[in-house]
């Protein structure tokens, strides 16, 4: 094994601690109560270390909501086709909290408006999310040609 191999390796579990600490701490505490700082210590590392791999704490659970975009997209699909795009999205999104998928229900933890504490003009993870979602969305609804109703 090369040494950038297991570089890439302990970069990738110390980003996986970084996660499971701050999936569990916001289950335990909210997302509110819950620090940085206090991430970084269950996970091991330095409060530092958390900001080489997320900018924040907002950002780390967008990290993981990107990551259900397949899940979403698998749900998106298996919607019935006469249900609309909007219901068939807000079913879906549904689904995966029925499955009790954690990340999901860490963005509902705390009230939507103090989720986003430190506000950027563009979150690159969200952008990533609604493409993902329009591009299933695209594949659900086929190909279209002029004379294709609108549903």
């Amino acid at each position: 094994m090369t040494t950038a191999g297991r570089r890439e390796q302990h970069k990738e579990r110390t980003r996986q601690a970084l996660q499971d600490a701050a999936l569990r701490l916001f289950e335990e505490h909210g997302f509110e109560a819950t620090t940085v700082r206090d991430i970084a210590t269950a996970a091991g590392v330095a409060e530092r270390t958390f900001f080489r791999y997320f900018p924040s704490k907002e950002d780390l659970v967008l990290t993981e909501v990107l990551a259900l975009l397949p899940q979403l997209r698998r749900h998106i699909l298996e919607r019935p086709a006469e249900e609309p795009p909007f219901t068939a999205v807000r079913n879906a999104l549904l689904a995966l909290a029925d499955a009790r998928v954690t990340t999901l229900g860490n963005l509902f933890s705390d009230a939507p408006a103090r989720f986003f504490t430190n506000p950027r003009p563009a979150r690159p993870v969200l952008v990533d999310f609604e493409n993902g979602v329009a591009r299933a969305l695209r594949e659900r609804l086929g190909p279209r040609t002029p004379d294709t109703p609108r549903t």
